[in-house]
């Protein structure tokens, strides 16, 4: 497959540049990570794909909510069940008397953050009053929760990545770094790039290099300062250059194409902030059809189940305790499920690495609304991932095949593909990937 590298201008370099000065002030100490002073039941915690993100004292990741975003400013996730909804097909439908008995309200799937007695406002940390006159914190606004899906201290299971609508994200930390550089997300990991997505480089191996033609020093506004990471060069020709953890930056120039800087044979890598951690034996990376996907068995793709009720609150519905009758309506009954989707099996030594656990995952699925978790369901040693057991499809037959990728019912719930964090088919394109 031949991979097309993004090119890159003296004269986009000069407009990034401009537009860099143009944002104006001296970057400097005060800029750094982390500026802001928070309460003292928060901390910094880590996600693989925003990086810092503040947490509870305990470890847990806080969450805000765009259900919050309402014209009044009070919250729109409450402590009240929502009991009919519309399928994505315009048809309205009510829930079953047993599933409103197992149906829980969004404040029991996200539980507010509440501030300890007589905590006041820090910085852009503020204590906000619920309907109920309940307090709860609030970061620059926004209301801040927990997720039930979240079981233990680092887990970031709740903003669900590519399988939910994003209706909940994660709280970042500000980095701290210079005008018009920011982070995007590759199959290397969160790599530095600059405002208009184009990846810094630098070089490995700068003693063996023969010259550094055909790459674009990043420079630097002309009141920048030097602070934590981020530190200055000056060239011979009297430009200032950014070094990022002592490793010089660069663009490459227009004639430096992806084969060219593969033939340099590693000299020349992105510049990466954050790495994807690997992920645990039986499972590796494959390409498809979808981009890269994980993998098991001499090829077999593997899914995680999903499911956001479409219900006003779009609450997600792929959690234990759950009615049962999401899963089970995909394939027809509990019995047909349990044929087609096989958990992954783990081995009695297999350990949790990052976002891959291990559980008792309830196996077979039961049609009964209250089957799939209620009490003495037969369960699997098996896989998760981000906190959803994983399966292969018996769809599947050839290493590669997608077939069970968004097998679906009504759009409710669904089985999607496992995919590689920086998984777009375009970052292959982009990307000089560091295997």
């Amino acid at each position: 497959m031949r991979i097309a590298f993004l090119m890159v201008s003296q004269r986009v370099l000069v407009a990034t540049v401009v537009a860099v000065l143009a944002t104006g002030g001296a970057w400097s100490l005060a800029n750094s990570p982390n500026p802001e002073p928070t309460p003292a039941d928060v901390q910094v915690g880590k996600s693989a794909d925003d990086g810092p993100i503040y947490t509870t004292s305990d470890g847990m990741t806080l969450y805000t909510t765009v259900m919050d975003e309402t014209p009044s400013g009070r919250p729109g996730c409450l402590n009240t069940l929502d009991e009919t909804g519309t399928h994505h097909l315009g048809e309205k439908y009510d829930l079953s008397d047993a599933m409103k008995k197992l149906q829980k309200t969004c404040v029991e799937k996200w539980p507010p953050f509440r501030p300890a007695a007589g905590a006041e406002q820090i910085g852009k940390w503020t204590v906000k009053s619920r309907p109920d006159g309940s307090k709860q914190w609030a970061f620059e606004g926004r209301f801040l929760y927990t997720s039930t899906k979240d079981r233990l201290p680092g887990d970031v299971h709740g903003s669900g990545g590519d399988y939910l609508t994003n209706q909940w994200q994660t709280v970042r930390v500000p980095l701290g770094f210079p005008p018009g550089i920011k982070l995007s997300r590759t199959l290397d990991g969160l790599i530095l790039v600059s405002h208009d997505d184009r990846p810094f480089f630098t070089t490995t191996h700068p003693a063996n290099l023969p010259s550094v033609e055909g790459w674009l020093p990043v420079t630097t506004p002309l009141v920048a300062r030097p602070s934590g990471d981020w530190n200055i060069k000056e060239l011979k020709n009297g430009t200032k250059q950014w070094s990022y953890r002592s490793s010089l930056l660069y663009l490459p120039g227009k004639d430096m194409t992806h084969e060219r800087i593969r033939a340099t044979n590693g000299l020349w890598q992105t510049v990466v902030y954050q790495r994807n951690e690997r992920a645990p034996a039986p499972f590796v990376p494959q390409y498809t059809l979808a981009g890269w996907v994980y993998a098991v068995d001499g090829g077999r793709s593997i899914y995680v189940f999903s499911c956001q009720d479409e219900t006003i609150d779009r609450l997600s519905c792929d959690e234990p305790g759950d009615p049962a009758v999401y899963r089970s309506s995909i394939c027809g009954s509990g019995e047909d499920c349990a044929r087609e989707w096989q958990p992954v099996l783990a081995s009695d030594h297999a350990e949790p690495v990052a976002d891959w656990g291990v559980d008792n995952v309830p196996h077979p699925p039961f049609s009964d609304a209250a089957g799939a978790y209620g009490e003495d369901v037969p369960t699997v040693h098996a896989w998760t991932y981000r906190g959803q057991p994983v399966y292969t499809f018996a769809g599947d037959h050839e290493p590669g095949d997608i077939r069970g990728h968004s097998i679906r019912y009504y759009g409710v719930s669904k089985f999607l593909l496992v995919k590689v964090l920086g998984n777009a088919r375009e970052d292959g394109e982009r990307y000089f990937v560091d295997h």
